[in-house]
């Protein structure tokens, strides 16, 4: 689950260009619930990619748990860029 979440940035240049969409990035938590790895699965332009890589690496979340014990896992967070 996640415990604190970070919106990114919504690039002016892109507001501007009308540019909108849902980006979906991976991310992979380690045991301390900090991310490990972001990677871009579902992308909608560069610089709305690089906002959403950037917020996911700064979000923390609950660690996923084998046997009680805190475990790296995979996760699928997106972000909708909106202009309304």
């Amino acid at each position: 689950a996640l415990t604190f979440h970070v919106r990114p940035d919504y690039p002016e240049i892109a507001r501007r260009a009308g540019l909108e969409g849902v980006v979906v990035v991976h991310v992979l938590v380690g045991p301390d619930g900090k991310v490990i790895d972001a990677v871009v699965v579902r992308r909608v332009h560069p610089l709305l990619d690089r906002a959403a890589q950037r917020a996911a690496r700064l979000c923390r979340f609950t660690p996923a748990k084998q046997r009680e014990i805190p475990v790296k896992a995979w996760l699928a967070v997106p972000y909708r860029f909106s202009l309304r």
